[in-house]
């Protein structure tokens, strides 16, 4: 129950992250941290406001942001499987 809360809050923030015209692959703690480290002082002040109601994570915007990443890469290799299995599929 506890990692469907997690992937709900997940969705909710991809969707506020998308109204706001963000990627709607990314959640809004992830783009504001990349903004922040980029030089936007609102969004780094955004970032500290959201990570201080996260304040039983470490430095949850940039987690958010990793956890994107992580989950990119993921489906980057998923595509890649699927590709070359295609490519052999051709040559037998």
């Amino acid at each position: 129950m506890l990692a469907y809360l997690g992937r709900l809050a997940t969705m909710l923030s991809q969707v506020a992250n998308t109204l706001v015209g963000g990627n709607p692959d990314s959640t809004l703690s992830a783009r504001l941290w990349v903004a922040g480290q980029l030089g936007d002082s609102r969004a780094a002040r955004a970032v500290a406001a959201i990570n201080a109601l996260f304040f039983w994570q470490e430095n949850h915007c940039r987690g958010s942001w990793a956890r994107d990443v992580v989950f990119a890469q993921e489906v980057l290799l998923t595509v890649d499987d699927i590709v070359e299995h295609k490519r052999r599929s051709r040559r037998e």
